[in-house]
C-alpha cells in the first residue's frame, strides 16, 4: 500500500497523509475542500508535486484536489507521543 489518508481537519483546512515510514501534512486549497471531506480515512492516495503545490488523487474514489503547500513531514520513528 502507498500513502493513506489519517485525516482532513476542517479547522485548519490540512490534509494528514500517512506512508509506512512517515508522516506528511498538506494544506488543502479552499476551492478543493470539499472535495476531500467526501474521502473516508484510509482512502489510498497519490500525491505528486506539481508547479505551485500538489495534485492529491484519491486513487479509490478517482476524484483530485489540489494541495497548496506541504506543513509538515515527521517519520514515524521521530513521532513522539
Amino acid at each position: 500500500m502507498g500513502t493513506i489518508l489519517l485525516e482532513i481537519n476542517a479547522d485548519e483546512c490540512t490534509l494528514t497523509a500517512a506512508t509506512s515510514t512517515s508522516v506528511s501534512v498538506y494544506l488543502i486549497d479552499p476551492y478543493d475542500f470539499s472535495i476531500c471531506c467526501a474521502w473516508i480515512p484510509t482512502a489510498e492516495l497519490r500525491i505528486e508535486k506539481r508547479a505551485g503545490g500538489y495534485r492529491c488523487t484519491n486513487l479509490n474514489t478517482g476524484t483530485s484536489a489540489r494541495l497548496t503547500e506541504k506543513l509538515g513531514h515527521k517519520k514515524l520513528n521521530e513521532i513522539t507521543y
